[in-house]
């Protein structure tokens, strides 16, 4: 791609480096300007402040200009230690918190040379409050680790007097195994460099001292930790290159074990004490397990920024446990796959729809040279049992939902593999979109398999419920995050218009909302608005005229449904099968003749369109700003060609029903992705399709659609917070798993007779029975459904049919 070429070959040009910069201090100038108000009496700008990049404040934060020669550099430091707040064309603003820190901590930075950095970059003399907070944290992380050994979970420390404060916690204290006849072994180095066993007297507190411990010595300079240069082999063999001689300092490690299900609150708990526990994983030296037979393809291709966050992971010929965020489309599937590679370790990958658990079995055939016969998927539709006992211990990749360990009703197949899940002692835990961890039915997840390292990956690492910080102790650290605009301007994401599209409401929709007091029926009158409809009639005419590909998003699904009547699309919500959702994704792939798909929330995360080039969001989670960079995501893979002559590759709407709730939700959405540097213009309308009328008739049209906007039944996939919003996008994976074939309910005899409005239906045979009780969108007038059969050419027929109740006739 030539602006990713052209990319690449900036990234050559300069080689300055930080330690460049001067280190005097003299200042000069006192700052007293409005502009620097936030700084504190005292501090003075420095003779040169103009070549230097950064403002640090009291506050602990720091303002990045966005040019000049250190600019890159800089970034680079600052994703280190800080948490990025605002990352704007000509100004970017990071926070330094104590999180931030562990993270920067744990790729190999200490607190003497963050401070001497901050200050080579800073404009003025560094505050003494900053100096102080980063002394204080650095003095409480990497004394206690967590650690797998031979399928136990042990906490250990050079320090017992830690171990023993941790162990006053009364949760921590609960949490630990009881040991009888405990005795210490001292292991103290040998002749040949081998450990030697001590017996010694028993501990007062429980301690055992399980192994010995050398201090490595490693004075890296810190560009060597961000650069982007290093290549994977050099990263793999870092330990080598400083491997301590064997007559290096030994010490003892004090160590207590743990319950495996009570791991999260002991890091909880020790992260609250003041000591987080780090994960790292000594990959070489392990030899308890079988190796995993995988490289990468000489063929495939790692971009500088997927190295760089692979650096910060095995920075130190470890691999750390933590959380690498980049952006959709930039490649996270193979920042994955390189790990696998690197470990080569037996490896299970949890996912969020059966849809991701095939995407990443396809990628690991297409960048690894992994036999298919190690690669083990397991879903509700697809279940791979080892069949000889040999086949159990050899190394492998199993890939599976978080649905499916979640889920407590298993059926006896599900349940012996699941038996085996737990026995495993896994080298490596890849979580695909990690911020689903939190949520309360997947927390526990972590706790059912043992794994050495854990890397999560996500785009957006934002909940709305707060809880996105318990990742910091639940996972680890953010080992990495890129930057959205910086992977635009290289090429490496498609250069994206966003428009808010302001949609009036008709005389007769908006009496109705004022006058309805129920806030499902005011938010369906807000989707359902005619104007906003022949709005995106209009999107999707003009866009396909282009030759793009449309995804059309609504939480709602029945006004996805409406949607998709009015608009002859394929809609898919969570009760459409995985058979069907393949065969319309692969018809939106390759047909030139569907140009267009409807899809509800379950579209949201881990659906590989590369094709699709516009949204049109015509209903979202409130405001949700996950949601909103989530479905941005689906468009950000460049294509390579350019349309129109148009200075932008991909388009992005979102219809907005005016003087209503989502005006307000929406400024709230937007505010992740204008902190990614991305710009809203607002449309305050849109005209009528050119040379097409509209689907949607006259008056007695939109009257009907207000009776059906008002004919709200109970739905429970509509969630009023965000983490049972996380868990409705992937509860569908195993329905057919863990729900009954029938179900039994109380009902009034006269029902039998439809006195009630229920509709039976027959499907002919059970099977098609239980598929008609799910899909149970029927309303008690008409039912609607949209049948689409695909052909053997790549074309396929659309049929509406409309059931009524007092008719056996449909339409």
């Amino acid at each position: 791609m030539k602006r990713a070429a052209e990319s690449d070959h900036v990234e050559e040009e300069s080689e300055q480096s930080i330690s460049d910069i001067s280190e005097d201090d003299e200042p000069l100038v006192p700052l007293r300007s409005h502009a620097h108000k936030s700084l504190v009496p005292g501090l003075h700008l420095k003779a040169d402040h103009m070549d230097r990049p950064i403002y640090v404040t009291v506050n602990k934060r720091v303002y990045l200009e966005a040019w000049g020669s250190w600019f890159a550099q800089s970034s680079d430091f600052l994703v280190a230690i800080a948490d990025p707040v605002q990352r704007l064309d000509l100004m970017h603003e990071y926070l330094i918190t104590e999180t931030s820190l562990y993270g920067a901590f744990s790729i190999g930075l200490d607190s003497k040379s963050i401070i001497s950095t901050l200050a080579r970059l800073s404009k003025h003399t560094l505050p003494e409050q900053v100096k102080s907070f980063v002394i204080n944290v650095s003095e409480r992380f990497g004394r206690v680790s967590l650690v797998l050994r031979q399928g136990k979970l042990y906490c250990e420390s050079k320090e017992r007097r830690v171990l023993e404060s941790l162990l006053e916690i009364s949760s921590i204290g609960a949490a630990r195994v009881p040991q009888t006849g405990e005795t210490i072994v001292d292991r103290v180095g040998s002749d040949n460099g081998g450990p030697t066993h001590q017996a010694c007297g028993e501990s007062k507190a429980g301690l055992l001292m399980t192994r010995q411990v050398t201090s490595k010595h490693s004075d890296t300079f810190l560009l060597e930790l961000t650069n982007v240069g290093r290549s994977i082999e050099d990263m793999s063999s870092y330990e080598d290159e400083n491997a301590p001689s064997n007559d290096s300092d030994s010490c003892s490690l004090f160590s207590f074990e743990v319950f495996p299900a009570e791991s999260e609150t002991v890091r909880r708990e020790a992260k609250s004490a003041g000591y987080p526990l780090i994960e790292e994983f000594d990959f070489k030296s392990y030899t308890s397990a079988q190796k995993l037979s995988i490289c990468l393809k000489p063929s495939t291709k790692v971009r500088p920024y997927q190295e760089k966050s692979l650096g910060r992971m095995f920075g130190n010929g470890s691999a750390r446990s933590g959380v690498i965020v980049l952006p959709c489309g930039a490649g996270k599937t193979l920042v994955g796959c390189c790990c696998v590679s690197t470990i080569q370790q037996s490896t299970i990958v949890l996912c969020t729809s059966a849809v991701a658990v095939a995407q990443w079995r396809e990628c690991f055939r297409t960048f690894t040279t992994v036999a298919e016969s190690d690669i083990v998927c397991f879903t509700s539709a697809e279940k791979k049992v080892p069949v000889d006992h040999s086949r159990k211990s050899r190394a492998q990749i199993f890939i599976t939902t978080y649905s499916m360990m979640a889920t407590t009703r298993r059926s006896d197949v599900s349940e012996a593999v699941m038996k085996d899940i737990q026995k495993r002692e896994w080298g490596l835990m890849l979580l695909d979109e990690v911020h689903v961890v939190p949520a309360n039915t997947f927390r526990r997840v972590l706790c059912l398999c043992k794994a050495h390292c854990k890397l999560g990956l996500t785009a957006t690492l934002v909940r709305e419920d707060g809880l996105i910080a318990d990742l910091s102790y639940m996972i680890g650290p953010k080992i990495y995050e890129a930057n959205w605009s910086e992977l635009t301007s290289q090429g490496y994401l498609a250069r994206v218009k966003c428009e808010e599209v302001r949609c009036s409401m008709t005389a007769e929709f908006y009496c109705e909302y004022l006058r309805n007091e129920d806030a499902r029926k005011r938010r369906r009158l807000c989707v359902m608005n005619p104007c906003k409809l022949k709005a995106a009639e209009a999107l999707k005419v003009e866009h396909v005229r282009r030759g793009d590909k449309i995804i059309l998003f609504s939480d709602d699904v029945l006004a996805l449904q409406t949607y998709a009547l009015k608009l002859d699309v394929p809609f898919i919500c969570g009760q459409t099968k995985e058979q069907d959702r393949q065969r319309i994704f692969t018809a939106f792939r390759h047909s030139s003749v569907l140009n267009c798909i409807a899809l509800s929330k379950v579209g949201d995360c881990a659906i590989d369109l590369p094709e699709a080039t516009v949204i049109i969001q015509i209903s979202s989670h409130f405001g949700s700003r996950r949601q909103e960079a989530q479905r941005l995501g689906r468009i950000l893979r460049p294509s390579g060609v350019v349309k129109h002559n148009s200075r932008y590759d991909s388009y992005f709407y979102s219809l907005i029903s005016v003087d209503t709730e989502e005006c307000f939700f929406s400024q709230k959405r937007q505010q992740f992705l204008s902190d990614q540097g991305y710009a809203f213009s607002v449309r305050d309308s849109l005209p009528p399709a050119a040379g097409v009328g509209s689907r949607l008739g006259g008056r007695a049209e939109e009257l009907e659609l207000l009776q059906e906007a008002l004919r709200v039944t109970s739905d429970s996939s509509h969630k009023s917070n965000e983490e049972e919003y996380d868990d409705s996008d992937i509860r569908s994976d195993f329905a057919q798993e863990s729900q009954p074939a029938f179900s039994r309910k109380t009902r009034e005899i006269s029902a039998l007779s439809g006195a009630d409005g229920e509709i039976y239906f027959e499907y002919g045979g059970m099977k098609g029975a239980a598929a008609a009780a799910a899909d149970g969108n029927y309303h008690t007038d008409f039912a609607r459904k949209l049948q689409v059969r695909f052909l053997d050419d790549g074309h396929f027929e659309r049929r509406t049919v409309t059931y009524y109740p007092d008719t056996a006739f449909g339409d």
